[in-house]
């Protein structure tokens, strides 16, 4: 357990009544399923030394990481996901439009391409806010041609 990351891919092996903790109550774990294996997104030490997972997609509890095994490898996208956990933008690959895009909630699936989102210059972005102007222009021409 102490070897859990945030990226880690791990494999659920057990699920007790005492699996998870909502808010001040002991709840039973819903959606997780033994055997599957999910991404790590954070782990938290409480103050009485319990160990609490957070899962990507299920955000809205901890569950106790005694409930966890390493599944193996880590996730093709490890250390971005890590980059986005410390607050680092990331950016997924368009193969229909050939261009990178702002991915404000990345889905990490292992069939994109990802980076973390490349400073622009001032030039970049001089070019950027022209460009975006000239758009809405060529907008308004038409129309205006069509009324």
């Amino acid at each position: 357990m102490s070897d859990f990351k945030a990226g880690d891919r791990v494999r659920c092996v057990n699920l007790d009544k005492h699996a998870c903790y909502i808010g001040k109550n002991w709840g039973k774990v819903v959606g997780l399923k033994i055997g599957k294996v999910y991404t790590l997104v954070s782990i938290t030490n409480s103050n009485k030394g319990a160990r609490w997972v957070s899962l990507e997609g299920k955000n809205n509890y901890d569950v106790s990481a005694s409930h966890f095994e390493l599944a193996g490898e880590p996730h093709v996208h490890c250390e971005l996901i890590k980059a986005w956990a410390d607050g680092a933008e990331i950016e997924a690959y368009s193969a229909l439009n050939d261009k990178w895009f702002f991915e404000c909630t990345p889905l990490w699936l292992d069939i994109f391409e990802y980076r973390i989102r490349p400073n622009k210059t001032d030039k970049e972005l001089q070019i950027e806010k022209l460009e975006l102007q000239a758009k809405q222009l060529a907008n308004d021409i038409t129309k205006l041609k069509g009324m």
